[in-house]
């Protein structure tokens, strides 16, 4: 394992020689990196970034919300949803046979 990653023709030596063969990058590369560094210069980033910022930062500066059930139980509980019964379905029969269902090719009985 040793020799594939750091020998001659290894993984880091393959990633070395690529490297400096292409320092620059190729142009696909160089464009996103560049459409990267715009989107974090833009002043809208920069403001949404500085308003989300805030927020967080009001946020652990506020206390936690308090729970409304440690004040006691309501006046009266809720009534329980009357239950109605389910309609009954026939069952179908097979009379005995098997049914066959080809399912993706393959036949299960």
């Amino acid at each position: 394992m040793e020799p594939y990653i750091y020998g001659q023709g290894g993984l880091l030596s393959g990633a070395s020689d690529w490297f400096n063969r292409n320092r620059g990058g190729n142009p696909l590369m160089n464009e996103g990196a560049q459409m990267q560094a715009d989107f974090y210069r833009s002043p809208a980033y920069t403001q949404g970034f500085n308003q989300l910022r805030d927020r967080g930062l009001s946020l652990l500066g506020s206390q936690v919300a308090g729970n409304p059930f440690m004040q006691g139980m309501p006046a009266a509980p809720p009534q329980p949803i009357p239950q109605q019964p389910m309609p009954q379905q026939p069952i179908p029969q097979l009379g005995g046979r098997a049914t066959i269902m080809p399912v993706r090719g393959n036949t299960y009985y």
